[in-house]
């Protein structure tokens, strides 16, 4: 190949180099501009750029800054010479009509908007995207008109009632809206989830007092009437009682359609009584298993029903603190009968640790407890991994009796068993523990040091607390005496001997007023209230660190006490979100930050309870 063949390449490549760099560097420039608003010096780059790449995101970019310098007549001529290009797409029409709009030119505008209507294709998803154009410019009487017109395009094979519905929203007749969603669920029911979310949605239905809550309840209970067979609208219906946490109402409703039905196994009952215990709402899913349980044993969930009514039974004495001696002895001739229908060895092992924390915590049968216990643990049939479990329960009962040294030499064999497994890591943990009570703070702080690198999250940062508590505390007096009433009121707690911890910490509140333990003295006081079932009390206790100790660690774990407290202990939503919401905008580093999102976002309604 000759020499000029080479120049000329080289140099083709140079020149085409070059141009590929000025445009780059006229997107950039181009860009900085249209950013800071500097639109009449960005205009000159994205026409340069228009002319060179005539592409849709060029023109959209030339076109929007010729509007804002106001230079319509530009404008008028882009828009014309795209026409063919881009004419028959939906967005562009409404550009157009949009300018004249801008330009001032009322006439052009109204016409172009009629026109747009009046060359409706006849395609579904053009005539909706139409629809959604005219309401998102507040265009409402256009809107309405567009269903019309595409209806008759369509010759009804489609009716728009979806659409209908969300245009009688936009103008706030909520009347019609509703009788046009329940139009739209009658065509279909699958429709039903649809409606729900669209309602959920725009509207908080978490409040039973709310005037469309009242209003959609209202209908759906004639439209039962007048409609017994359609179990859509009791479907609907129960939908609405669960959104506003309803559950009583929900169970009625549910009971009344297993009820009509011949053929029914109570499978929406079951599910209902699920969905209740993961609510926290215990009397009714305690309602909702014992209908399943009176429907007699030859029923296919009446197993699984009288495992749950003792689980939600367990979850109500032990969360809620509701139950009487009386109550309690009942229910253990319950378990033993349940019990006794179970051929599955797990589920009966889970009824008999519910049952023996019944018996050592709440009947003080902790004998009985114990012997149980053994039984377990030297049964041949169970697991290692269950006998662990039993194990564990076994020296948490000694703590409970005050056995510590007992109890230290199960979670050490635990330990030893499962060195790499979570329960060994549980058991090392609360050994730890152990010597923390009895003052060993040294050794005690040697053991959190190896579970801070814990694979459990959990027992990674209680290891975590409990070292920087004794860190933090242990030298600020000489003789650790503040340190030494506080771990010993902690063992008291443990023994469920609220008076004397309470005692105990008093103590450090009138010695030590100004210790730094004072924080985590009123955390153990709301606790120890939070464990007797005295809700206001203890929200009263950690009120004082939220109030007083803002920025101490122990701030935002208050503060999710408190919403959690009057969100599931006293039903009080609007307070519970109020302390959400204060974890959310003023701690958000905070361990609880994820999960006070989702219940300020469920309680503000955007979403139910998940199953």
């Amino acid at each position: 190949m000759s020499k000029s063949f080479f120049f000329s390449f080289f140099f083709t490549l140079f020149i085409f180099q070059l141009s590929f760099c000025q445009s780059e560097n006229d997107l950039r420039l181009a860009s900085y501009y249209f950013t800071n608003g500097e639109f009449d010096k960005a205009v000159i780059y994205y026409k340069k750029i228009y002319q060179q790449e005539p592409t849709k995101i060029n023109f959209h970019k030339y076109y929007e800054c010729l509007l804002n310098i106001k230079d319509f007549k530009v404008a008028e001529k882009l828009l014309k010479q795209n026409q063919k290009k881009y004419g028959d797409e939906v967005d562009f029409k409404f550009l157009v009509a949009d300018f004249y709009a801008l330009a001032g030119n009322e006439t052009k505008s109204k016409k172009e908007y009629d026109n747009i209507i009046a060359s409706l294709p006849p395609f579904e998803f053009m005539i909706i995207e139409t629809f959604e154009s005219f309401l998102n410019l507040n265009q409402f009487d256009r809107a309405f008109e567009t269903l019309k017109k595409g209806k008759k395009i369509l010759k009804n094979n489609y009716k728009f009632e979806l659409e209908e519905a969300i245009y009688y929203e936009k103008i706030g007749d909520t009347d019609k809206m509703l009788d046009t969603y329940f139009k739209y669920i009658q065509s279909n029911t699958y429709n039903l989830s649809v409606v729900q979310t669209k309602l959920s949605k725009s509207y908080d239905l978490t409040d039973c007092n709310n005037e469309i809550y009242q209003n959609l309840k209202s209908r759906l209970l004639t439209l039962i009437q007048k409609h017994p067979e359609d179990i859509s609208w009791n479907e609907m219906l129960i939908w609405l009682y669960l959104t506003g946490q309803n559950y009583k109402a929900a169970l009625r409703q549910v009971i009344a359609i297993e009820n009509r039905s011949k053929n029914s196994d109570g499978q929406k009952i079951f599910y209902l009584g699920l969905d209740c215990i993961e609510a926290k709402a215990y009397d009714v899913a305690i309602q909702a298993f014992q209908e399943l349980i009176s429907k007699g044993e030859k029923k296919s969930f009446f197993i699984a029903a009288n495992y749950q009514y003792l689980n939600a039974n367990f979850k109500k004495i032990t969360e809620n603190k509701q139950f009487n001696s009386t109550d309690l002895k009942e229910l253990i001739v319950k378990y033993d009968s349940v019990i006794d229908m179970y051929t599955n060895s797990k589920t009966t092992l889970n009824l008999m640790l519910q049952k023996i924390e019944i018996l050592a915590y709440y009947l003080n049968q902790i004998e009985d407890a114990v012997d149980l216990l053994n039984t377990l643990v030297y049964n041949s049939n169970i697991s290692l991994n269950n006998k662990a479990v039993c194990k564990m329960k076994l020296a948490d009962i000694y703590v409970l009796k005050g056995d510590i040294w007992e109890a230290s030499l199960l979670y050490m064999q635990i330990d030893k068993a499962f060195k790499y497994s979570e329960i060994g890591q549980e058991a090392k943990l609360k050994n730890a523990k152990i010597y923390y009570f009895d003052g060993e703070y040294e050794y005690a702080q040697s053991q959190l040091d190896v579970l801070k690198q814990s694979t459990s999250k959990l027992i990674a940062n209680d290891a975590m607390e409990l070292s920087i508590l004794i860190t933090d505390n242990l030298g600020l007096d000489s003789n650790f005496r503040a340190m030494n009433l506080f771990s010993k009121s902690e063992l008291e707690f443990a023994k469920h001997n609220y008076l004397l911890a309470n005692n105990l910490l008093d103590s450090i509140t009138i010695n030590f007023p100004y210790h730094g333990l004072i924080d985590e003295v009123w955390y153990k006081k709301g606790l120890i209230d939070e464990a007797q079932g005295n809700w206001l009390e203890a929200i009263d206790k950690w009120s004082q660190i939220a109030n007083h100790f803002s920025n101490d660690i122990l701030a935002d774990d208050a503060l999710y006490k408190i919403a959690s407290t009057y969100q599931f202990k006293l039903n009080n939503q609007e307070k519970a979100k109020e302390y959400y919401k204060k974890i959310l905008f003023e701690y958000q580093g905070s361990l609880y930050l994820e999960e006070a999102r989702n219940q300020f976002r469920f309680l503000r309604g955007d979403k139910t309870i998940e199953k």
